[in-house]
């Protein structure tokens, strides 16, 4: 098992670019900072069409709200919260 000193950064972007979930960093106003390149298969976006874009206009009409609730109860530090958004496939499914 590895030790504390052998989690460096790198081990971190190997994890980050082999997963299969989409893994988005997003700053306090919901703009794209970071995309994994698992997006692609998932949404049918580059992460480099992402880098820049706000992370709400990629969410489903229906779940707007709930996704700007939820950024905005985590940036007051209130909760963690765990919920389910659909987000739009690039072809608008």
């Amino acid at each position: 098992m590895p030790n504390r000193q052998d989690l460096s950064p790198s081990i971190f972007k190997t994890l980050v670019e082999n997963s299969l979930d989409v893994i988005t960093l997003i700053d306090e106003d919901g703009y794209t900072i970071f995309q994994s390149l698992s997006v692609e298969a998932t949404l049918g976006y580059s992460p480099e069409e992402l880098i820049g874009k706000n992370i709400f206009d990629l969410v489903h009409p229906d779940d707007v709200e709930l996704a700007l609730k939820s950024h905005e109860q985590i940036l007051d530090q209130l909760d963690i919260p765990r919920v389910i958004i659909k987000f739009l496939h690039k072809d608008q499914t």
